[in-house]
């Protein structure tokens, strides 16, 4: 995760999107997702995950408490319809 895809490393930004990141060469099969509007902070992202960054520009979906990897998926999965495909 990221805080704006314009953050990735160049070769995960798909190379169709090189006018808008010059050096962009990713694969064009690959699609830029957002989630949410808010900072790109540590904190809560449904009562299950949490976002831990662990850069300014890259963090990690965890569990927001120890747990088993199925309830992990899960919680993953219900989050589906919050992401929203974004290449503006």
């Amino acid at each position: 995760m990221a805080p704006t895809w314009r953050k990735l490393p160049f070769f995960l930004i798909p190379e169709r999107l090189n006018g808008k990141v010059p050096k962009a060469r990713g694969d064009d099969r690959l699609r830029v997702w957002r989630h949410g509007e808010g900072a790109f902070a540590d904190g809560s992202i449904n009562a299950q995950l949490a976002l831990s960054r662990t850069t300014a520009k890259h963090g990690d979906v965890e569990p927001a408490s120890r747990t088993l990897l199925g309830d992990y998926q899960t919680a993953l999965a219900a989050t589906k319809n919050d992401w929203e495909w974004d290449e503006a």
